[in-house]
């Protein structure tokens, strides 16, 4: 009889192990979010979707400005003169040349700039053709 309880007493112990093991890897995988830090494996659609909103914020938009026109940007925009000319209408930093270009000197064509200060940018002084990352209104 002795032998009998043990038997018994250690097939419960095995069987609510297993409960314990299957339930939690049951609702552990029911309830984890692919791509979430419980379930780190992410699918090639989640990856796909992370890109394209990585690459639709980070695409220069060409614009052109005509003799006399001012962009202004806030700060943290970025832009490249590709044609025509223009000037600075405050201090804004010539990311290609690793300097500051004051205000009211000439854009060198083909140099990224970054506007440092809100209301910053450039004056045509003849048409120019601009891309540029960011907001910006022309005037």
């Amino acid at each position: 009889m002795r032998k009998n309880i043990k038997w018994i007493a250690l097939f419960a112990v095995i069987a609510v192990g297993v409960f314990v093991v299957g339930y939690k890897v049951g609702v552990g995988a029911a309830t984890d979010q692919p791509g979430s830090a419980a379930d780190p494996v992410i699918t090639k659609s989640y990856l796909d979707s992370r890109i394209a909103e990585f690459n639709s914020a980070n695409v220069y938009q060409q614009i052109t400005l005509g003799t006399g026109s001012t962009l202004t940007a806030p700060s943290g925009t970025t832009f490249v003169v590709t044609s025509g000319a223009g000037k600075a209408t405050a201090a804004i930093s010539d990311i290609s040349a690793g300097s500051n270009l004051a205000s009211g000197k000439a854009i060198t064509k083909h140099h990224s700039y970054l506007v440092r200060t809100n209301s910053t940018g450039i004056t045509a002084t003849s048409d120019c053709k601009v891309y540029i990352i960011g907001n910006y209104e022309i005037n």
